[in-house]
């Protein structure tokens, strides 16, 4: 009996022992849990224990060389500098998609100082350090946030900044921005300073702006205005505003839309050839002429 009892109890003896042993672990493993959770995050080495750091990216993490009590132009020779960085390092003698993947990270830089201008622009609203940083925002956002530039636009049009002379730089600089979400927002805010404002160079460059950009191919097309009234815009800036850089400008436009067309007759120009003989253009009236323009720039 004894033997057949010992026999029979041995394995239960076993399996009690293992049970609580599964029980011990599983208690430890709770009070590492409980450990883990109650820890704080801002722990350090040796007391208690420390919060797993978030994964944020190297372009999030890295610090601006700038503040917002730094003025605009600091902040523009900031951004510009990592800009020339960026492209001055860029790989040499790289595969077509080592490239591409190297140049899809420059949006990263407009991305980090956006922040950076609207809490400037904000601090600064109505004055010409808060124009400067909405326009700079216009200059670098449309390629990586049309919100920002739609932002900038409206921020512009209101009545803080209207009447500023530095608006002046801001409608000549709209000339070569197009933004994403149409030109409406940018013609109108062109309308309402040559209706608004006092300053005659600041009329004169929206003026030229609006009117130049529907009849330029390289500028950013105005859908919502005809070449004929762009063009009428543009005399009327002449007649208006002669003593401002635009009206010369305006000039130039004015004549290459009616005389550098498809099927008008070429100005009359005068030169000398290899030898140093004089012509005119007109000499060769009837020939198959090839004019080939360079320049250093």
């Amino acid at each position: 009996m004894e033997t057949f009892n010992l026999r029979r109890t041995e394995p239960l003896i076993i399996v009690r022992k293992e049970e609580e042993e599964m029980k011990f672990r599983t208690l430890c493993l709770i009070a590492v849990a409980w450990l883990l959770a109650m820890a704080p995050a801002s722990s350090q080495s040796g007391h208690g224990v420390s919060a797993k750091p978030s994964h944020r990216s190297a372009a999030a993490a890295k610090s601006l060389p700038v503040t917002v009590n730094d003025p605009v132009s600091k902040i523009a020779a900031a951004y510009h500098k990592e800009e020339n960085d960026f492209y001055q390092n860029a790989p040499k003698n790289a595969t077509e998609a080592e490239q591409q993947k190297y140049y899809a990270k420059f949006d990263q830089i407009p991305k980090r100082y956006l922040p950076l201008l609207k809490q400037v622009a904000a601090k600064q609203q109505g004055t010409s350090e808060g124009a400067e940083a909405l326009l700079l925002i216009l200059q670098i956002a449309p390629s990586v946030d049309p919100a920002e530039t739609k932002y900038s636009l409206m921020q512009l049009n209101s009545a803080a900044y209207l009447k500023l002379p530095m608006m002046e730089r801001v409608a000549s600089q709209l000339f070569y921005i197009s933004p994403p979400n149409g030109n409406s927002d940018r013609n109108q805010l062109l309308r309402n300073l040559i209706a608004q404002s006092p300053h005659e160079k600041v009329k004169a460059a929206a003026m030229f702006t609006l009117a130049a950009s529907a009849v330029d191919s390289f500028a950013a097309p105005s859908a919502d205005i005809q070449r004929d009234d762009a063009l009428a815009m543009l005399r009327d800036l002449k007649a208006k505003y002669p003593s401002t850089g635009y009206s010369k400008r305006a000039e130039g436009y004015i004549f290459a839309a009616e005389n550098l067309q498809v099927g008008k007759t070429a100005p009359d120009i005068e030169g000398e050839d290899v030898d140093g003989t004089k012509f005119k253009l007109s000499d060769y009236r009837g020939k198959v002429v090839v004019l080939d323009f360079w320049g250093f720039w």
